[in-house]
């Protein structure tokens, strides 16, 4: 191989390795920008439900049809909004173990004796991505259990409300 072969195959390897790493930080950032929507979306739908159902409390009690209304259709949004963050965590998962897996391939091949472990799962605790994965799972068994017992859980909340507003 020629010098100049040689200085090209280099820059290259070099470029390649730069790719890897901004992809390991673009996914990084991606799973801080999905926590963080997620975070506001849920908070805007329990906002939404919670000023729906009380918003006439302290002269009328909202029906318990209307209540279980209007948590089946803030369940049913939360549900499809953890499954679609909890796809969209599990794939990020898999593109990072992908573009890691790259990242110690050419470290042992071009690294000059620099290299790093390969991406094994034995350290899942200590992601992030796995707490997410575990908030937005139990999330989701929550949400099935209410769209579960939507009755039972708007007579609960018909109850109450009637409790507090007859003090």
């Amino acid at each position: 191989m020629s010098s100049n072969q040689t200085l090209v195959r280099d820059a290259l390897i070099v470029e390649r390795y730069k790719y890897i790493q901004e992809k390991l930080k673009y996914l990084d950032s991606v799973l801080h920008t999905n926590i963080s929507l997620f975070i506001k979306i849920l908070s805007a739908i329990i906002a939404v439900a919670t000023t729906a159902i009380g918003y006439n409390t302290p002269s009328t009690l909202p029906s318990i049809e209307y209540i279980a209304l209007v948590l089946t259709g803030s369940a049913l949004i939360v549900l499809t909004m953890t499954l679609t963050f909890l796809a969209m965590t599990i794939s990020n998962l898999f593109a990072w173990f992908g573009y890691r897996h790259d990242e110690t391939e050419l470290l042992e091949k071009f690294g000059s004796g620099f290299t790093r472990e390969k991406p094994s799962i034995k350290s899942f605790l200590t992601w992030q991505e796995t707490w997410f994965i575990f908030v937005l799972t139990v999330l989701s068994i929550i949400t099935l259990l209410v769209l579960n017992h939507t009755y039972a859980v708007s007579e609960l909340v018909h109850n109450y409300l009637g409790q507090i507003t007859s003090k």
